[in-house]
């Protein structure tokens, strides 16, 4: 036990400009020393600089072995504790992994309550409002980031940039994209003067894809190109993969089909080495996209049956939606207009449709250039369905 706290301590005081880089090291080093929370801080602390960075899984892994080691010494509350789970919420969440995330976040809500630290009771509603939303359930989603959002603006800086951001993406859901551009430029304003880079870089995403959905291509390039240099800047992973996954979509509405793909693909691997699970199903989805107006039908068919069987593991029911609206434009594509035209009767009837699919729904009926009077009958058709038989289905090759 001697040699590992000597070992410990020789290395914190040496490691010098890579002390970062060891935090793990010396924690396990102190674990063996029967040094438990002093290792559980260093934990955390390496925890939590993973999460700047967008290494979300290195992230849960660390802050997890914190919260043991905190709850093995006996700590039962308190602000350390209290920001582990906030932490491992958000890690769990970015990961897709909603169930756990929201259990952590509901802890650390508790906490922070009890401890009257409303700065992570701020964090912690934002997060789980970013859940609701993931599940598509928007009011709820509105009522937690409701009650975050005075105290982001009461606190200034951070915070007030996390829950604007929260608010904007929540709006833009509902589809009220003039309320979510005022609050996303609102975050972006707040997130420059707290010189939060990673803040900055989800606030240019946001604004991004609004200008998109109101199909100001060129403004929305430009919000994703400069996310994509601060997210090099700062060496962030998971937002420059997300910046690549949204200037393919960008590509993808020009008619940059062959671009699309290549930003897709790019994003894709990024996000498998991350392991951030949604955002990998949708870069297969937006690939799989590209692949039908390439011709590519059968890339794009198992493409998109992947990225449903894994949006519907997740819970995540908004990106079901796009998953199965995929299929519905393959049918379009071969002239099966009426299978078609089911499925996109089917999603529009959902309460968990986003506005940036719902856009993408119009265009697609559009291009059918069917009479209005086949494509009402069609989109009755598909409201009827069953979502759930409709999801087995596809997944077993129908459709």
């Amino acid at each position: 036990m001697q040699y590992h706290s000597r070992a410990a301590r020789w290395l914190e005081s040496h490691a010098g400009e890579r002390h970062d880089e060891y935090l793990g090291l010396i924690a396990e080093h102190y674990v063996q020393a029967g040094e438990s929370l002093r290792a559980a801080g260093l934990l955390q602390q390496s925890g939590e600089e993973a999460l700047r960075v967008g290494a979300f899984a290195v992230a849960r892994r660390a802050l997890e072995r914190a919260l043991a080691l905190r709850e093995a010494a006996g700590e039962s509350s308190g602000p350390a504790l209290t920001a582990a789970l906030i932490g491992i919420g958000q890690a769990c969440l970015l990961l897709g992994d909603f169930a756990p995330s929201e259990a952590a976040l509901e802890r650390g809500l508790v906490g922070a309550r009890a401890g009257g630290d409303r700065a992570a009771e701020a964090e912690a509603l934002t997060w789980l409002a970013r859940i609701a939303t993931g599940r598509g359930d928007t009011s709820r989603a509105w009522s937690l980031i409701g009650a975050a959002l005075p105290m982001g603006r009461a606190l200034g800086g951070r915070l007030l940039a996390l829950t604007q951001q929260q608010a904007a993406h929540v709006l833009w859901a509902r589809g009220d994209l003039a309320a979510a551009e005022a609050h996303a430029t609102e975050a972006l304003t707040a997130s420059r003067a707290a010189g939060d880079l990673s803040g900055e870089t989800a606030a240019l995403n946001a604004l991004g894809i609004i200008a998109s959905d109101r199909r100001q291509l060129p403004r929305a390039m430009e919000m994703y190109e400069q996310s994509l240099a601060l997210a090099r800047r700062a060496n962030h992973l998971s937002a420059h993969a997300l910046a690549l996954l949204n200037l393919g979509n960008t590509a993808y509405l020009r008619g940059d089909y062959a671009a699309a793909a290549g930003h897709a693909q790019s994003a894709l691997e990024r996000f498998h080495e991350l392991g951030q699970q949604h955002n990998v199903s949708m870069a297969l989805a937006n690939r799989a996209q590209a692949d039908i107006k390439l011709g590519n039908t059968a890339a794009a068919r198992g493409g998109a049956r992947q990225a449903l069987a894994l949006v519907h593991s997740l819970g995540a029911q908004p990106s079901v939606l796009w998953a199965i609206c995929l299929f519905g434009q393959l049918l379009a594509e071969t002239g099966d207009t009426t299978p078609a035209l089911a499925l996109y009767g089917l999603v529009r009837a959902q309460p968990a449709l986003d506005n940036q699919l719902r856009v993408e729904i119009d265009e697609e009926i559009a291009r059918m250039g069917l009479p209005a009077a086949a494509v009402e009958a069609g989109l009755a058709a598909g409201a009827g369905l069953d979502l759930e038989r409709v999801v087995e289905e596809i997944l077993q090759g129908q459709w």
